[in-house]
């Protein structure tokens, strides 16, 4: 997996935490 996925993935899933 490439570091700027991780990076796009953590974002994607702070985004989705944070909307719920």
């Amino acid at each position: 997996v490439a570091t700027g996925d991780g990076i796009a993935m953590a974002h994607r899933a702070n985004a989705v935490i944070s909307n719920m």
